[in-house]
């Protein structure tokens, strides 16, 4: 490669570009760079699919809960909410970007569901519901005091248990 001269990676692969019609006099002094984007990867495109699949699962159940042929109870969404966002959490914290679809579908379709609960369902005030949402706090927090990966998939697996006892 000549002085005026980068290399710069595409997607189809390393290509020389010449930039000698740059106004740049030194190029030992400036760095010139282009921003090409790759192409998604399987896994993230599998993600991306996943993601949707997902997402439209909910749509049936919304229209269902809107036409007031499904009750849905408030609390366990809530708590599946909950549950959800915080595994979107804990997977974004990973730092993962394939798999990041699946969470933020099902953190969504839950939220969704539960602002459609405080409408169209019923529940949030008995003695079940309160017992639930009191297992998914404590649950929540040991999580939240050990970090322990282990125990978070436990607690998790208590969260999701504790939103099924008030439906």
């Amino acid at each position: 490669l000549s002085r005026n001269t980068i290399r710069v990676r595409s997607c189809l692969g390393p290509k020389a570009y010449t930039v000698s019609t740059l106004p740049v006099p030194d190029l030992d002094r400036y760095a010139v760079y282009m921003i090409i984007p790759e192409p998604l990867s399987v896994p993230e495109i599998l993600g991306i699919v996943s993601g949707l699949f997902l997402i439209t699962g909910y749509l049936p159940y919304m229209y269902e809960v809107v036409k007031k042929r499904t009750i849905p109870n408030r609390m366990s969404w809530f708590i599946w909410a909950l549950s959800t966002a915080t595994i979107l959490v804990g997977v974004r914290s990973t730092g993962t970007t394939e798999a990041i679809w699946v969470p933020i579908a099902d953190a969504v379709g839950c939220f969704l569901i539960f602002v459609l609960a405080l409408r169209y369902g019923v529940g949030g005030s008995s003695l079940t519901d309160r017992i639930s949402l009191a297992i998914c706090i404590v649950s929540l927090l040991t999580w939240w005091l050990t970090g322990n990966a282990m125990l978070a998939l436990i607690m998790n697996l208590c969260i999701y248990v504790s939103g099924y006892i008030p439906t």
